[in-house]
C-alpha cells in the first residue's frame, strides 16, 4: 500500500501502544521520531525497555551494592536501596547494569558525617567548597563520558535495527489461535475449535531462517500446549513448600487444589510409602475436607491417593495387577452363600415367604475386592507439570468396606519378618499397639482402642505355628480363599518383595483375617528398584510356600484344592487370552504422548526404553508355561 510520511508531530518517549508504534513507522516525517518508535517496537518485543518505576517503596535493600548485583545480575524491575552507600538504584537495560538515583535518606546521625572535605575516594581538597564542586565536576565528566558509550551503543543499536528491519518487514504478523474460555478450555463448535486473530510475534515457518524463533507447526503440537487433548484428568496442586515436602514433615495444610470443576482446599497432604518417598517423584495422600466424588464406582470419599510409579515406567504394574487380583477374587463370589439376616439374626424373606440368600463376605462388596482400584491422571504442582501418575484408593477403612463395625483393621506387612511369615509373634509398644517393625495398622474402627488388633494377629499367628497335616487348624483365624488367591498372585506376577512383606491383612469381626495384594511396582519380573529384570523361570510355588508358613500349609496340606484353583483360574482369568486383552486395554488408556514427555521431565527414571506393555505381555507368557509345568510335577 501507499505510505504517507507527513506527520510531523513528535514521537515522545513515552511508553505506546502497539497501534501507535506501528502508526508511527508508517506516518512519522522526522527520522529521530521513526527511531523512537523503532526502539519501543524493539523493547515490547524482546521486553528490554525500561519498567515504569514503582512507588518510592523500595523493591528491596541489600547491605552492599556487591549483594545487590550478585542477587539479580541481570537486573530487576524496582528500587532497591543499598545501605553502604545510602543511595536508591534502579536497573538501566541499555547500558545493562545498576545505577544510582542519588541519596535515598539523610544520614541517621550526625556522627556519620565526618569531614566535608573527604571524596568517597579518600582525597581530601583544603576547602570545603573544592570538595563539593571538585566531585560534582568529577561527575559531570563521567555522565559526560556514559552519555557519549550510549550514545555510540545507540547508533550501534539503531544500525542493527534497520538492518533488521530491511529484512523484515515488521516483527509482528496477524496469526490464527484457538480461543479458550475463562476456565482456559479450548472453544468447540461441535465440529471444529473456534479460532480467532491475534497480532503475535513473527516466527520462522521455514525452520531455516536465523534470528527468529522457529513456529511450532513444523515440528508438530508440544505436549504441554495440549494437555486436556489428551483425555487424562487434570490433578492442579498449590503450596509452596509443596515440592520440598519429605515423608519427615508429616501432613501439610491448606494445599490448593483444582480437579475438572472440584476446586479449593484440602484439608492436609503428606507423602506416601517407604521406600518411594525417597524419589524424586513422590507418592502423595490427599485428604478432602468434605467427601467428594472422583469415581463412581468409588462413591464420595474424602481421601485418595496419587502415585507416581518411580520404578515402573510403564505405569501398569501396581494397578494391573491390582486388577487382575480383582478377577481372582470374583470367581469367588457366590450369590448364594448364605441365608441373609437383620442386625437381630433374623432370616430375611421375600413377599413369597422364601428366605434371601446372597455374598456375605465383606471384602467382596469393596471397590476392588479390598485391593486398590486406580485410573491414570496427569499431576500439576505450583504450576510445574508434574508427570503422570495414578489415582488410587487408600489403605483406608472404604477400601475394605469397612466403617461400621466395632472390631475391623487393615494391617500392612511393613518389614520381611518372622511375624510377617507367621513364624513369631508381632511386636507391641509400652501402650500394647502394634509396634509397627514388622505389621502396622492402616486403619483401625477405634484409634484409642486397638490393643486386640495384637491379640488377634498373634492368635491367627499361633494357629498358623501349631497346625500341621491340613488347614484346619487356621480355617477359624485365616481365610484359606484369600490366602490362597494372593499366594498365587504373588507368584504369577513374581512380586518378589511381597512374599513377607507390601501385602494386607483385613479383619471385620476381629478374629478372622483376608489376604489383599497392595504394593505391586515390583511385578512382572520388575526388580524393585526398577534397574532390572528377574528371569521368568525364578521364585515359583516352591520357593515362595518356603517363605511364608500360611503358603506352606496351603501348598502342602490343602495341595489337591490349590491345584484345582490353577486349573479353574487358567480357563478363565488367568487365561493366555484373557490376560492379554485385560493387558492391552488397560495400556490403551494412557497416551503415547505422556510416556514421551515423561521420560524427559524425568530423565532419572529406569526402564524408560523396556520398562513397557510389551515387556509385560512377554514376560507374562513365559511366566505361565513355567508355573504350568511347576503344577503339573505336583500332580505326579
Amino acid at each position: 500500500m501507499t505510505v504517507e510520511y507527513r506527520d510531523d508531530t513528535p514521537f515522545g518517549d513515552n511508553l505506546h501502544s502497539l497501534d501507535e508504534i506501528a502508526d508511527a513507522l508508517r506516518h512519522k516525517k522526522f527520522g529521530k521520531d521513526v527511531r523512537e518508535a523503532i526502539a519501543q517496537a524493539v523493547e515490547k518485543l524482546y521486553g528490554i525497555g525500561p519498567k515504569t518505576v514503582v512507588s518510592g517503596s523500595p523493591a528491596g535493600a541489600y547491605a552492599t551494592l556487591s549483594d545487590l548485583q550478585s542477587a539479580y545480575p541481570n537486573g530487576q524491575q524496582g528500587v532497591f536501596v543499598v545501605a553502604e552507600t545510602g543511595k536508591w538504584y534502579i536497573w538501566n537495560p541499555r547500558k545493562n547494569q545498576w545505577i544510582d538515583g542519588g541519596n535515598f535518606q539523610s544520614p541517621m546521625s550526625q556522627d556519620e558525617i565526618t569531614d566535608g572535605r573527604i571524596w568517597l575516594d579518600g582525597t581530601q581538597s583544603a576547602k570545603l567548597g573544592d570538595a563539593i564542586r571538585g566531585q560534582f565536576e568529577q561527575e559531570k565528566l563521567e555522565r559526560k563520558q556514559d552519555n557519549e558509550l550510549e550514545k555510540n551503543e545507540r547508533i550501534q543499536k539503531d544500525f542493527e535495527l534497520k538492518e533488521h528491519i530491511n529484512a523484515h518487514a515488521t516483527a509482528l504478523e496477524l496469526k490464527k489461535v484457538r480461543l479458550k474460555d475463562s476456565q482456559e478450555n479450548l472453544l468447540w463448535d461441535g465440529e471444529n475449535y473456534v479460532t480467532g486473530e491475534v497480532y503475535l510475534p513473527k516466527t520462522d515457518k521455514t525452520g531455516l531462517e536465523e534470528g527468529l524463533p522457529i513456529d511450532s507447526s513444523i515440528i508438530g503440537y508440544t505436549f504441554l500446549s495440549h494437555l486436556k487433548e489428551y483425555g487424562l484428568p487434570i490433578l492442579k496442586l498449590e503450596h509452596p513448600k509443596l515440592l520440598s515436602l519429605n515423608k519427615a514433615d508429616g501432613k501439610l495444610k491448606d494445599v490448593k487444589f483444582s480437579y475438572g470443576n472440584l476446586k479449593g482446599e484440602l484439608s492436609t497432604v503428606k507423602v506416601q510409602g517407604a521406600t518411594s518417598a525417597g524419589f524424586p517423584k513422590k507418592n502423595f495422600t490427599l485428604k478432602f475436607k468434605e467427601p467428594v466424588l472422583i469415581n463412581n464406582s468409588w462413591g464420595k470419599q474424602n481421601k485418595y491417593v496419587i502415585k507416581g510409579d518411580w520404578v515402573d515406567f510403564s505405569h501398569m504394574r501396581n494397578e494391573f495387577g491390582a486388577h487382575v487380583w480383582g478377577q481372582l477374587r470374583k470367581d469367588r463370589f457366590d450369590s448364594t452363600r448364605n441365608q441373609l439376616v437383620d442386625k437381630s439374626n433374623n432370616s430375611l424373606t421375600d413377599k413369597d415367604g422364601n428366605n434371601l440368600v446372597g455374598e456375605t463376605i465383606p471384602q467382596f462388596t469393596a471397590p476392588n475386592y479390598g485391593a486398590i482400584d486406580s485410573f491414570p491422571i496427569f499431576v500439576n504442582i505450583n504450576g510445574i507439570y508434574w508427570g503422570l501418575y495414578s489415582l488410587t484408593v487408600p489403605k483406608d477403612d472404604w477400601m475394605a468396606s469397612m466403617g461400621g463395625g466395632s472390631k475391623e483393621a487393615i494391617v500392612s506387612a511393613e518389614n520381611h519378618s518372622a511375624a510377617t511369615r507367621f513364624l513369631k509373634h508381632v511386636e507391641a509398644d509400652s501402650q500394647g499397639n502394634l509396634a509397627g517393625s514388622d505389621f502396622s495398622v492402616e486403619y483401625v474402627s477405634d484409634e484409642g482402642k486397638q490393643q486386640w488388633v495384637v491379640e488377634s494377629l498373634n492368635r491367627a499367628i499361633d494357629s498358623v505355628i501349631s497346625t500341621t497335616g491340613s488347614v484346619e487348624g487356621i480355617r477359624e483365624y485365616i481365610d484359606i480363599d484369600s490366602a490362597t488367591d494372593y499366594f498365587i498372585l504373588n507368584a504369577l506376577l513374581l512380586n518378589s518383595d511381597a512374599f513377607d512383606k507390601n501385602f494386607l491383612l483385613q479383619t471385620w469381626d476381629g478374629k478372622k483375617w483376608f489376604f489383599a495384594a497392595y504394593d505391586m511396582d515390583a511385578t512382572f519380573g520388575n526388580r524393585w528398584d526398577g534397574k532390572a529384570y528377574y528371569r521368568a523361570d525364578w521364585l515359583g510355588f516352591k520357593e515362595q510356600e518356603s517363605l511364608n508358613r500360611v503358603f506352606h500349609l496351603i501348598y502342602t496340606y490343602d495341595r489337591e484344592n490349590f491345584i484345582k484353583r490353577w486349573e479353574t483360574l487358567r480357563n478363565g482369568s488367568l487365561s493366555n487370552e484373557n490376560l492379554s486383552n485385560l493387558i492391552y486395554n488397560y495400556a490403551i488408556t494412557i497416551p503415547k504422548a505422556a510416556f514421551d514427555y515423561e521420560a524427559k521431565r524425568w530423565p532419572g527414571r529406569p526402564g524408560t526404553t523396556t520398562n513397557n506393555v510389551n515387556q509385560i505381555q512377554n514376560w507374562l507368557v513365559l511366566r505361565l508355561n513355567f508355573l504350568d509345568k511347576e503344577i503339573n510335577d505336583l500332580r505326579l
